[in-house]
């Protein structure tokens, strides 16, 4: 960038030329555009902080992160402002009324009579199809429900004649 200035010179009649070179004011600019925007980030975490850490905040949390972020309210203010407005009361610890009833119920200490006993209904039925020696072919030719049916009624009936009662759920 050139600038010419018709100023009156040492010598009557000539003119003073100043030179700025392009590339060397952009990498100024934008050196002293970086310098302020860190100037700016480092100037608001430390207003922030003089809000948020300042002892009127404590007790009234809400309200000191609403001037702190919501507002461009100088830190001096904000916690003058925060000196003036009352504490909300401390929160005590809500129990609902479930947890409350459940804490106070006694609990029946019931075991499993059999290992099995342990096991879903889908799975003891396995199991017990297996250990009869029943192929897994009328286990996967029925529904989980369908299947699960089967061996209740065979194991509550006590029957061992499975035959019969897949010919009932067909």
């Amino acid at each position: 960038m050139t600038q010419t200035t018709n100023q009156p010179a040492a010598n009557a009649g000539q003119t003073t030329t100043n030179t700025i070179d392009k590339q060397l004011h952009e990498t100024a600019l934008a050196s002293a555009r970086e310098e302020g925007k860190q100037e700016g980030i480092k100037a608001e975490r430390e207003r922030i902080q003089a809000i948020l850490g300042s002892d009127a905040a404590t007790g009234r949390r809400d309200l000191a992160e609403h001037f702190a972020f919501g507002t461009d309210m100088a830190s001096e203010a904000a916690v003058a402002a925060l000196e003036k407005a009352p504490k909300l009361p401390e929160a005590t610890t809500k129990t609902d009324c479930l947890s409350q009833a459940m804490a106070n119920t006694p609990r029946p200490n019931i075991a499993p009579d059999t290992p099995e006993a342990e096991l879903g209904a889908f799975e003891e039925g396995s199991l017990l199809v297996n250990e009869i020696g029943i192929s897994n072919v009328i286990r996967t030719s029925l529904t989980e429900k369908s299947f699960t049916t089967l061996v209740l009624r065979f194991t509550l009936a006590g029957q061992r004649q499975l035959t019969s009662t897949v010919r009932e759920e067909s």
